[in-house]
C-alpha cells in the first residue's frame, strides 16, 4: 500500500468481526487492500460458512467505508439487518462541517 508520503510499502488492514453483545471476536483476518470498502461481504460469507450460528437476525453494524453498493445489494439479496453509515451521515454524527465540495455529497 501507498503511505502518507506517497510511497510504496508492505502494509496491513486487519479485520475483525465482533459480537458486540458479548464481545467476542467471531473471527479476524489480515489483508493487503488498503481499505475497507471490499471486505464486508467477505466477513459475512467467512461466518456463513463457518457455521456460527443464524446471522439474519442480528443486527449488523458497521461503519461508512463498508457502504458501497455491492455490500448494499449483498445484505438486501440475503435478507440482513445491517446499519452502514453514508459519508454524509458519518461526518455530520461527528458534528464536522461538510465542505462545499467533498466526497460526502457525492454519491457514487
Amino acid at each position: 500500500m501507498k503511505n502518507k508520503k506517497g510511497k510504496k510499502e508492505l502494509s496491513y488492514n486487519i479485520q475483525n468481526t465482533v459480537d458486540c453483545d458479548n464481545g467476542f471476536i467471531l473471527q479476524s483476518k489480515v489483508v493487503v487492500d488498503p481499505t475497507d470498502q471490499y471486505q464486508f461481504n467477505e466477513q459475512l460469507k467467512i461466518l456463513k460458512e463457518r457455521n456460527i450460528g443464524d446471522i439474519s437476525e442480528s443486527k449488523i453494524l458497521a461503519d461508512s467505508m463498508y457502504n458501497t453498493s455491492e455490500s448494499m445489494k449483498y445484505i438486501h439479496e440475503n435478507g440482513y439487518n445491517a446499519f452502514i453509515p453514508n459519508r454524509t451521515q458519518a461526518t455530520t454524527a461527528k458534528n464536522k462541517k461538510i465542505k462545499k465540495f467533498a466526497k460526502a455529497i457525492f454519491h457514487l
